[in-house]
């Protein structure tokens, strides 16, 4: 009898099991991108590092398995190297699909994980890109005018998240709603599957600014978000796993992150969060190795919930646990300061910050409290310190943020930080070490935004656990505050406000219809 539980427990969500959680598995990838290899054998280097990770997963109890974007093949800077890794995906809403038992060996990316899936009984979200010939996604879609509207090269290219079930059947299909300078079409397309342990959306990188994602946990009622990504630290004031963790717990929602590992364009950090407590376990270090994450994920509180937390490096040849401590974070880490990366799996670099329109104002003492405006956008912060060992500003901005002038989106930002001075200007550079210890800090503004993205973090990039900060809303005034007893030096305490009201329209970098 209790080997025949046992047995059930292998393959059985937590749900039927009574508990009151999953389990879930992130896979933060560093690509094999050789360049000298033909598209098929570079998707199956990587596959070969997807097929260890699942396996791993599947043994540690996953329930589900992320894998993040881009992690099959290079970032593409032209339609025909996309077009030469893609794959054509059905829509599962309109056609059962199963690669594995249906044998699509042509399609090896969506048979392998599709295989996956079934021999291990796990739910797997992967991204790849999907190719749908414009005569077919026409008639699918009953578009009357493909003949105009068909890109010219005849075939629409996504961005595309991926869904297999525990027996490997497709289940959901995500197509990007907001490319980050990709050569890739767009839909509107909001998409949620069900489990026996849950409700899940799907979204995809640059997604996460927009309101389309927040719409997506408001309005479909999921429980969980999954986010495939290749985020750059200076997308928004908060790096990849301030991001993360402030997403979740400002939209309520259990938050599923998979970064790509390239530490050389500010890309890493991953992660699995909890709506209340925020990281359950992240990675955010520039080792240069691929890691799986594992930790369980609460579904409904008031039960204690066993702590698998971990983190396992899964090389070429080998598999080994590992504690990140953030050490691998260098000192400085600007270009025009200490030079190119050597290796741009492990040398991190990092981006001057767009701080030209913000308000600054200096901590000139270890006790105080001070203000910052910006544009109608108040401030104030008061704190106390040990001792002031770097310069930090509270910075305040109320206005457009923007990437190469191209994208734009409205913040109103209210933030600690330590900042270094660099060619003239006071404050420039955020280096990701700090050696300055605060009490204590309260740190309020007045925002018209109605989502509030918060985050306290400490020397080299670590979270500052949870219940060490809380944060309030009274009408438009938000609060938050920390209190430390330990020698933890502080490094970021922030409050992002996201008015998507006042965002401009989105506009594609690619033109997703032919040119008239």
């Amino acid at each position: 009898m209790y080997s025949f539980i046992f047995y059930l427990s292998l393959f059985l969500p937590a749900t039927v099991l009574g508990k009151d959680y999953f389990t879930a598995a992130v896979f933060e990838h560093r690509p094999v991108e050789n360049l000298g290899k033909e598209p098929v054998q570079i998707k199956s280097a990587n596959l070969e590092y997807y097929t260890k990770a699942t396996k791993i997963a599947a043994q540690k109890g996953a329930d589900i398995i992320v894998f993040n974007e881009y992690g099959l093949f290079p970032y593409p800077f032209s339609r025909e190297n996309f077009t030469n890794f893609a794959e054509n995906v059905p829509d599962p809403k309109k056609q059962k699909f199963n690669p594995c038992t249906e044998n699509a060996i042509d399609r090896p990316a969506l048979h392998t994980v599709s295989c996956l899936a079934r021999e291990n009984g796990i739910y797997i979200v992967m991204n790849l890109a999907d190719i749908q010939p414009c005569e077919e996604h026409c008639d699918a879609d009953k578009i009357d005018s493909c003949s105009t509207e068909c890109p010219e090269d005849g075939m629409y290219l996504y961005n595309t998240d991926v869904a297999f079930d525990r027996e490997g059947n497709i289940i959901a299909r995500y197509y990007k709603m907001h490319p980050y300078f990709e050569v890739v079409n767009i839909e509107p397309n909001f998409v949620t599957f069900d489990t026996d342990f849950g409700k899940f959306g799907m979204i995809v990188c640059f997604d996460s600014v927009f309101e389309e994602s927040v719409r997506l946990v408001k309005e479909y009622d999921i429980d969980t978000l999954l986010f495939p990504t290749y985020w750059f630290d200076d997308i928004v004031p908060f790096d990849a796993v301030e991001f993360q963790q402030s997403w979740a717990i400002a939209n309520n929602v259990n938050f599923i992150a998979a970064n790509t590992h390239y530490p050389g364009t500010g890309s890493l950090g991953s992660g699995i969060y909890s709506k209340k407590d925020g990281a359950l376990v992240y990675t955010y270090e520039p080792d240069g190795t691929s890691k799986l994450l594992i930790a369980n994920v609460p579904i409904k509180g008031g039960s204690d919930i066993p702590d698998i937390s971990s983190i396992t490096v899964v090389t070429h040849d080998d598999v080994f646990l590992k504690e990140e401590t953030g050490d691998k974070f260098p000192e400085e880490c600007y270009e025009k300061l200490v030079g190119p990366a050597k290796n741009e799996h492990e040398d991190y670099r990092c981006f001057e910050q767009k701080l030209e329109n913000y308000t600054l104002t200096k901590l000139e003492k270890p006790t105080g409290k001070i203000e910052a405006c910006n544009n109608g956008f108040c401030c104030s912060l008061s704190y106390s310190a040990l001792e002031l060992q770097e310069d930090f500003y509270l910075a305040a901005f109320n206005g457009l943020n923007n990437v190469r002038g191209y994208y734009h989106w409205w913040e109103e930002v209210c933030i600690l930080t330590r900042c270094d001075s660099f060619e003239g200007k006071a404050c420039a550079l955020l280096p990701p070490r700090s050696k300055t210890v605060f009490e204590k800090i309260k740190l309020k503004g007045h925002f018209k935004a109605e989502r509030i993205y918060p985050t306290v973090s400490n020397d080299k990039a670590r979270l500052a656990p949870k219940k060490k900060w809380n944060i309030k809303r009274n009408g438009k005034e938000v609060v938050l505050t920390y209190k430390s007893n330990s020698d933890e030096p502080l490094l970021r305490a922030g409050l992002l406000g996201r008015d998507y009201e006042r965002d401009p329209p989105f506009i594609p970098y690619y033109p997703n219809k032919k040119a008239h």
